[in-house]
This record gives structure tokens, sequence and C-alpha cells, in this order.
């Protein structure tokens, strides 16, 4: 079958660029994974560094979910960002 990392690598040769967005912290996250992952597929095609928009870190007090994810704002900077590195 068609496996996601194949999937990643060829969207990776085709732009250069790659921006994860997920929510949760960024330490530890699922990003971090996902960063090694494809560098791993297809590190030398890219041509920024791979740019991860996470959740505030924790600790994060129940009054503070809404930290979690990343605001729209903050991924649009850093999509700007990498497009114009």
């Amino acid at each position: 079958g068609y496996a996601f990392r194949e999937w990643a690598a060829e969207q990776i040769k085709a732009t250069g660029r790659i921006v994860i967005v997920h929510a949760g912290p960024r330490a530890g996250g699922a990003g971090a994974e996902l960063a090694a992952s494809f560098a791993d597929a297809a590190i030398l095609h890219l041509d920024a560094p791979v740019v991860r928009v996470a959740g505030s870190d924790p600790p994060l007090r129940p009054a503070d979910e809404g930290n979690a994810v990343p605001s729209v704002e903050r991924v649009a900077k850093a999509i700007e960002r990498i497009a114009s590195y």
C-alpha cells in the first residue's frame, strides 16, 4: 500500500518545506516525532528548516486548555516565515 511516509516525502520534495501543526505541547509532542520521520525520509530535499507550531508547553491548568491548540495567527506566521526562507 501507499504509506503516509512516502506521501509526505513526495510533498517535501515538491515544496522543499514543511510546517507541522498540532495540539499539545511542542516539547516531546507529536510534531517532534513527525519532524524526525520527515527528516529521515527527505532531509536532502528540504530548502528550509522543519517548522513546528504547537500549543503551550505544560503545565496547563484546566482553565488554560484553550492554549493547547496553536492559534491561526501563529500558524499563519510560521507559514509566512517558511515561505520566505
